[in-house]
């Protein structure tokens, strides 16, 4: 997922997320997301497109379907107009 989720009205999220759970086998693939924009302190006066998110906003629909947080960085090779507001998400549903 990249800039999909951070467009989806945050009230339908969750549909979103139970979308991913049914198209997923438990423990086989991975759910891999570059969150943009983050929702940072530096960066919460940038609202788009069209909103900004948090790696909290993922976890707040993923976790309760049962999917782990495998990894996540903000080490991300962003260019530079994205640079510190992206981060690399990787999930994995589990059964």
């Amino acid at each position: 997922d990249y800039l999909f989720f951070s467009a989806i009205e945050p009230s339908l999220r969750l549909k979103w997320a139970n979308t991913i759970a049914t198209i997923m086998h438990p423990n086989v693939g991975w759910l891999i997301t570059v969150i943009f924009p983050l929702a940072t302190l530096e960066s919460d006066s940038f609202k788009g497109p069209p909103y900004h998110v948090s790696l909290m906003d993922y976890r707040s629909v993923l976790d309760p379907l049962g999917f782990e947080l495998m990894m996540s960085t903000e080490n991300v090779p962003s260019i530079k107009p994205r640079k510190g507001r992206e981060m690399l998400a990787i999930w994995k549903l589990k059964s």
